[in-house]
């Protein structure tokens, strides 16, 4: 039976905004890609109490996160972020902006838009990328 301490894994992630909807929540706890203190989780109706330490990735991120608070009521933003303590790694904000400018192919501001030559470089550039 669960008690004020405890809360489905996935209603939780979703209290504390890590997905849009509930149902994301669920399929992605479903997906087995979830880990409760270092264990894998299989169900989305898995329990967590206080001071447990989720592992996950969300994107390009590996997110850590270690639950302070437990709630069943999805609230505003500044609520969700008293719900846990993030530990995840910091990742260098210019290694994302390197990976941002070979993917979007980012000119120097102030130079204009790019003449047929260049635009014609750029496709050559990023279909060069692709292979």
């Amino acid at each position: 039976m669960k008690s004020l301490n405890q809360s489905r894994v996935d209603k939780w992630l979703w209290c504390a905004r890590f997905f849009r909807t509930r149902t994301k929540a669920t399929r992605y706890v479903n997906s087995r890609n979830l880990r409760i203190n270092s264990k894998r989780v299989k169900k989305a109706n898995s329990l967590i109490k206080l001071d447990d330490v989720l592992t996950f990735s969300l994107g390009s991120r590996v997110r850590i996160i270690k639950i302070v608070s437990i709630t069943d009521r999805r609230g505003p933003v500044k609520d969700a972020l008293a719900l846990y303590n993030d530990m995840s790694p910091r990742s260098d904000s210019r290694d994302r902006n390197k990976e941002r400018i070979l993917v979007q192919g980012i000119r120097e501001t102030g130079t204009g838009r790019p003449t047929k030559r260049q635009r014609r470089q750029i496709e050559r550039l990023r279909d060069s990328a692709r292979d």
